[in-house]
């Protein structure tokens, strides 16, 4: 995608709580397959292509780079990802993104950890509008135990899967810039871009 400011984002009367959002692909209906295909464990193969991807995208990402030195830390970020629900994971045999952002970190040479849990059940945000979406997912997210006193300083890097609203990813930033953390900034594969009107 090209390095311009998305113009949903533009219009936001709020900031997100994330620092950076960058993308490799637009939404569309090959990419879709292809992340819906790589979030079960027989398809190892087009995990393994979409994290070579992220990297790619994230080491030609100046801002990203630039802003990753400038806040004072030298040590690399934390990658982290979208926590699922138990039964999701349960269904598909495997942890979502969380295989994706592992990849990825493994790639980059990067720490991993898989800092969050759910704490209730959401409803799909592809059904709800910007509203419900943000209300949907208020405090469903927190950071798991063994994490909550180690992240004080941390640079996060959150690796999701699309970005349309930027609601989920919003709402996990704000849990863990409260649990510590510096900054956190968002890496996906797509980012899916509305219609200006809806």
């Amino acid at each position: 995608m090209d390095d311009l400011p998305c113009q949903e984002c533009v219009r936001r009367q709020t900031p997100f709580s994330f620092e950076t959002a960058t993308a490799v692909y637009r939404y569309h209906e090959v990419v879709r397959h292809a992340i819906i295909a790589a979030k079960y464990p027989r398809n190892t193969a087009i995990a393994r292509e979409l994290a070579v991807r992220l990297a790619d995208r994230y080491r030609e990402n100046a801002a990203i780079q630039a802003r990753t030195v400038s806040d004072g830390s030298e040590s690399s970020p934390l990658v982290t990802h979208v926590a699922s629900p138990f039964w999701r994971q349960f269904r598909r045999g495997g942890v979502g993104t969380g295989s994706l952002a592992s990849r990825f970190a493994r790639e980059m040479n990067f720490s991993f950890g898989s800092l969050l849990e759910t704490t209730r059940s959401v409803q799909k945000q592809a059904l709800l509008d910007d509203a419900a979406r943000r209300e949907n997912v208020r405090g469903a997210f927190r950071v798991r135990r063994r994490w909550r006193k180690r992240l004080a300083g941390e640079h996060i890097l959150l690796v999701d899967d699309v970005m349309t609203t930027g609601a989920t990813a919003d709402e996990i930033s704000r849990v863990l810039l409260d649990a510590g953390a510096a900054r956190v900034d968002l890496l996906v594969v797509a980012r899916a871009i509305r219609d200006a009107q809806k």
